[in-house]
Formats: C-alpha cells, sequence, structure tokens
C-alpha cells in the first residue's frame, strides 16, 4: 500500500483517478489546487504525486514549488489535448516527471504506471516511511 496525492482541477477526473487507486488499495489525499496540494502534502508526505499539468498558471506554479521543497517525491504527470506543447513540456521536464499519461488514459495504465513508479521508488533510496 502506498500513499498518493492526486492534483486535479476537474472534480470528475480526479474523482475517477482517487477511486480507481482507492480501489487498488493505495491511500489517497486529493487536491484542487497547487495551493491546497501543497499545503495537504506538508501535513501528509505522499509516495507518489500525480497531477494535471493544464491547470490555471498559479496552481501551476504551486505544483512547482511542491516538487522543489520534496524533490525525492516522485511525480506522474496527465495533461489533456494540449500535452505537445511547448508550455506543457516545460512544466513535464520542470517537475522531473517519471511518467506522462496523455488524457484520456485508461484505468488499468494508470494502474500499471503507479506501478512501475513506486517498483523504481522502491529500488532507490527508500524515503522515511510514515504513518497513515
Amino acid at each position: 500500500m502506498a500513499r498518493f496525492l492526486v492534483i486535479d482541477d476537474d472534480n470528475t477526473m480526479r474523482g475517477l483517478i482517487v477511486a480507481t487507486l482507492e480501489h487498488a488499495g493505495h491511500v489517497v489525499d486529493q487536491a484542487a489546487s497547487g495551493c491546497e496540494a501543497l499545503a495537504l502534502f506538508r501535513q501528509r508526505p505522499a509516495d507518489v504525486v500525480i497531477t494535471d499539468i493544464v491547470m490555471p498558471d498559479d496552481s501551476i506554479v504551486e505544483v512547482i514549488a511542491l516538487r522543489n521543497e520534496f524533490p525525492l517525491v516522485p511525480f506522474i504527470v496527465t495533461s489533456g489535448l494540449v500535452a505537445n506543447t511547448p508550455r506543457t513540456k516545460e512544466i513535464e521536464q520542470f517537475l522531473g516527471a517519471r511518467r506522462m499519461l496523455p488524457k484520456p488514459f485508461n484505468l488499468a495504465d494508470l494502474l500499471g504506471v503507479a506501478d512501475e513508479v513506486l517498483a523504481e521508488q522502491d529500488a532507490r533510496v527508500p524515503l522515511p516511511r510514515r504513518k497513515p
């Protein structure tokens, strides 16, 4: 079981990702904005962050702040149709994303990518474990 933080300003998409991860047995926190996510992560750090990168600019700035404050946490980024624009590619690279999931994505692919990132993280220097 791992703890995830899901950041997406689309309530439906965020709810779908959260429900999928919880059904797979993970603990999931969720945030509708980067500001909310940063505050939540400081209270309850996650093993993996899954974030949309097509959100209002102020929200993305806070997601980048989260990355800067917690550089060892792996990020999975999601994006809609504009995934290949220079702006989204820049954000993806700046976040050091381990994986990119273009929307719409298959929920099985989401779980597969989450498992891959967790396995990679387990192979790296372990992060301190937190109480759920």
